[in-house]
């Protein structure tokens, strides 16, 4: 099952699971960020991270 859900969404897919929520790939644009500690400017790749959508998924996460 994990398997067939990871290809899914290598595939670009969406995957819901009833009852717990959608998992989807979003892609993260390149930024340029600043180390607070040394004040240099760092440049971070683009990425693509899986996101879900879900109440009970977000009912159960600490804020």
């Amino acid at each position: 099952m994990i398997g067939s859900i990871t290809e899914e969404l290598s595939n670009g897919g969406e995957v819901a699971l009833v009852g717990f929520g959608t998992y989807k790939v979003n892609e993260r644009a390149a930024r340029k960020v600043r180390n607070l500690h040394t004040g240099a400017g760092i440049q971070i790749a683009a990425a693509k991270v899986a996101a879900v959508n879900g109440e009970l998924f977000r009912s159960k996460m600490p804020c």
